[in-house]
């Protein structure tokens, strides 16, 4: 869901209920890009089990929180506090976005038996697009129509998906049965 904020809810939200200039839009999504330019290999450090996974998760949800709190004081501020609220925002929000990304491909290859990698990723790829038809229409709904509830409805939200990564990991990983496929040691002859 963190990428409907750069792309449906910062460019409504700067538009229509900041005081900030538009072309903030255009600025915002260049910090985006230039950050993990930059960045997406360090942050991705550590995210190649699934616990250090989760953890980059967990990160990732209180980063997006004080993303959508930042966001959301733009709101009624003069140009300038609506500037550096937005630009701080958005550098949060990068960070939360690189986190989440780096923990969300350990996690969708690190948990998969060899023979069901590809089932993980048509499920971990379904489930993206789901958030890509129903994120933007809620977006608009919530954050824009409600302003800093909206903001801080979605910033928990992102909190508490990232608080529950590790523990649901730790669970997945303890519960994992050794599953063989046909045709390998074990299994019947036909």
């Amino acid at each position: 869901m963190q990428n409907g904020l750069l792309t449906i809810a910062i460019p409504l939200w700067v538009a229509g209920r900041t005081s900030a200039p538009t072309w903030m839009v255009a600025a915002l999504a260049m910090v985006n890009t230039v950050t993990v330019t930059l960045l997406q290999v360090r942050l991705s450090r550590g995210t190649d089990d699934a616990l250090g996974a989760a953890r980059a998760q967990r990160r990732s949800g209180v980063f997006l929180l004080l993303a959508c709190v930042l966001l959301a004081l733009a709101a009624g501020q003069p140009v300038w506090v609506a500037v550096v609220a937005l630009l701080g925002g958005a550098l949060l929000h990068v960070f939360g976005e690189l986190l989440q990304a780096a923990g969300s491909w350990g996690l969708s290859y690190e948990p998969a038996p060899q023979h069901a990698i590809g089932q993980y990723q048509g499920l971990y790829g379904m489930g993206q697009q789901v958030a890509n038809i129903v994120v933007p229409a809620v977006m608009t709904m919530v954050i824009v129509g409600w302003g800093l509830p909206g903001w801080l409805l979605f910033g928990v939200l992102f909190l508490a998906a990232g608080l529950a990564v590790p523990p649901v990991t730790r669970w997945a990983e303890r519960t994992r049965v050794a599953v063989r496929p046909l045709g390998t040691a074990g299994a019947r002859p036909r």
